[in-house]
């Protein structure tokens, strides 16, 4: 059976889509950290990614911090982090 050219694309786009889904945690791990408020480097060092799809942060702070009490990070990250990835699925 013979491949038709749609078919191809078809293919090769759904090769781009899985890859960015695979890719997709560890990206909004960094971009997380990224949006973390930067004073000691206590935060940024405490932000994982936990078992491959789950960031945490490792602090006392953090729910301080996620609801925008900083002067550095006054929408948090979490919300940021959800438009960087809105913005990416757009680009998909």
């Amino acid at each position: 059976m013979r491949r038709t050219s749609s078919g191809k694309k078809l293919e090769r786009r759904m090769r781009e889509v899985n890859k960015f889904l695979e890719e997709l945690p560890r990206n909004m791990s960094e971009e997380f950290t990224n949006n973390t408020p930067i004073r000691s480097g206590n935060a940024r060092s405490k932000t994982t990614l936990k078992g491959g799809d789950a960031i945490t942060a490792d602090y006392a702070y953090a729910g301080s911090l996620m609801k925008g009490r900083s002067k550095q990070a006054p929408q948090g990250m979490t919300d940021p982090t959800i438009d960087w990835v809105r913005g990416e699925l757009r680009k998909l």
